[in-house]
């Protein structure tokens, strides 16, 4: 059994910075009796698992995979190579991805919601994937990596958004 399932999903969508600059500037500002809801971090995930999943086939398209997931260069490096090294480091690449996707969505919530005037917001945080069809047809080491980046992500997000009035997540 391959050390990890690929899955290609094709997911490629606008990051969500620029959704919320977006709707920003069509609305302007949030109103004081509104509730915004923001669900994010879900491209992320398949992004960052799509480029696990390549890396243990090694080359240009394993390495152009972490780039566009954002990886390091000594990690882009090792997944060149592919093999067990690869998705070793491919794998840690993607969790600390994760975190750094949490914390930028805290960041939004409270510059790009909160601070346009949202007085009532509410977060979701990333649901588990295990739990689903598709994280059912996961192998156990798939599994664990997917558990490790949703909490990776989860855990950055509420430290990002604990304590900014009206928010709850």
């Amino acid at each position: 059994q391959a050390p990890f399932n690929q899955i290609n999903l094709g997911l490629m969508a606008d990051s969500i910075q620029n959704q919320m600059n977006r709707h920003i500037a069509k609305a302007g500002t949030f109103g004081a009796n509104e509730l915004v809801t923001v669900n994010g971090g879900g491209n992320d995930f398949f992004m960052q698992l799509n480029a696990v999943g390549a890396s243990a086939g090694g080359g240009a398209s394993a390495a152009g995979a972490g780039t566009i997931a954002g990886w390091p260069s000594a990690t882009l490096t090792t997944v060149s190579a592919g093999g067990a090294p690869a998705v070793d480091a491919a794998s840690g690449a993607a969790v600390a991805a994760m975190g750094q996707a949490g914390a930028a969505l805290a960041g939004y919530v409270k510059s790009l919601v909160v601070g346009k005037g949202a007085k009532y917001v509410v977060v979701r945080n990333l649901g588990d994937l295990n739990g689903t069809p598709l994280g059912a047809s996961f192998n156990a080491g798939t599994r664990q990596l997917s558990t490790a980046m949703t909490t990776t992500f989860n855990a950055q997000l509420k430290q990002g958004l604990d304590g900014v009035p009206g928010v709850i997540y």
